[in-house]
């Protein structure tokens, strides 16, 4: 009797998904990913690509027999830049195949039919920070690597740099409870106050993302991540630290995700971290380069590597015109 031979790639059909596929997209997530049970996956990946103030994420389904085996989404971003000005682009984030589909190039052919649709309809790029196992593999489908993104670091004290030094590994994902702070829904529901603040915040060089309220309001709302934030001053026109608490290795970090500080403001934000740090017991502070955050020092060992697929005719930017936020960056 002859062994059955594993079905061919051209076995597979391509299609794009509907809001009607979301619940067997999870499933298939749930079954690939190997998600735990006791963890929200399932909301958090409602709010990624269903919530999503940029707009719901355009995913690709490979289907054997009309089953679907295999899913790939982009998550639509909104990248700003002082010459190019807004811009649409996506994130590559999820792939997800069932494991009896795997080693037949789906991923390559949910990747390739992705991005030849999202440049028909004017996305002007990809960008992610994929970790090295999947990099070769966007590598081979056109994505350049930038490097390395840049991350700074301030330890609460000489005491906790051994700890530092041992905690060279990822951080957890979703965060720690902390009452530290204040719920992101209390400060950054008030939109006509964070977008005054947004208006008086001097401009970005480089690539950032655009900042609004309801993008701030999407981004750190879900509980699950146990996103703080906490006024600079006496009112959010006066400023705003963005953060959370998470474990890294043997340390506590107090990641300092986007900091809204209008000129002149620097110091008191630099007070306001330092007094969060103490307040949540947080060994150091990490965040993205930025004016406020004076003798910090770099930490290259912690920034994602940053990848970017171009879609139009410009060339990749590099590394030195980005100016990316810890929140930009997470790993999503």
């Amino acid at each position: 009797m002859s062994e059955e031979r594993p079905k061919a790639a051209t076995d597979l059909s391509i299609r794009r998904a509907d809001p009607a596929d979301v619940a067997a997209i999870i499933d298939v997530c749930a079954a690939a990913l190997g998600w735990l049970p006791e963890e929200p996956n399932e909301t958090f990946f409602r709010w990624k690509h269903v919530d999503n103030s940029f707009g719901p994420s355009p995913i690709w389904l490979a289907l054997e027999d009309d089953e679907i085996v295999g899913v790939r989404a982009f998550l639509r971003w909104r990248l700003a830049h002082p010459k190019h000005g807004a811009v649409e682009m996506v994130r590559a984030v999820d792939t997800a195949v069932l494991p009896r589909a795997q080693g037949r190039g789906i991923f390559s052919r949910l990747t390739s039919a992705g991005i030849a649709e999202l440049a028909g309809e004017g996305v002007y790029g990809v960008f992610n920070t994929p970790n090295d196992k999947s990099r070769p593999g966007y590598l081979k489908l056109g994505w350049h690597e930038l490097g390395r993104s840049p991350i700074q670091l301030r330890p609460t004290g000489v005491f906790v740099i051994p700890r530092i030094a041992r905690s060279r590994v990822a951080a957890e994902k979703w965060g720690q409870a902390t009452g530290v702070g204040h719920r992101p829904a209390d400060i950054l529901g008030d939109h006509g106050a964070v977008g005054r603040l947004l208006g008086s915040l001097p401009a970005t060089a480089g690539w950032h993302t655009e900042l609004s309220p309801d993008y701030l309001t999407w981004r750190y709302g879900l509980s699950d991540l146990h996103y703080r934030v906490e006024p600079i001053g006496d009112s959010t026109e006066k400023g705003l630290i963005v953060f959370r608490i998470r474990r890294r290795g043997a340390m506590s970090e107090l990641d300092v995700c986007d900091a809204l500080v209008p000129a002149g403001g620097e110091r008191a934000a630099r007070a306001a971290v330092r007094r969060l740090a103490r307040t949540g017991n947080a060994d150091v502070v990490i965040t993205a380069p930025g004016r406020w955050s004076r003798r910090y020092v770099p930490a290259p060992f912690l920034g994602p590597i940053l990848t970017w697929r171009a879609l139009t005719d410009d060339a990749p930017p590099p590394l030195d015109q980005t100016a990316l936020s810890l929140g930009t960056i997470e790993l999503f």
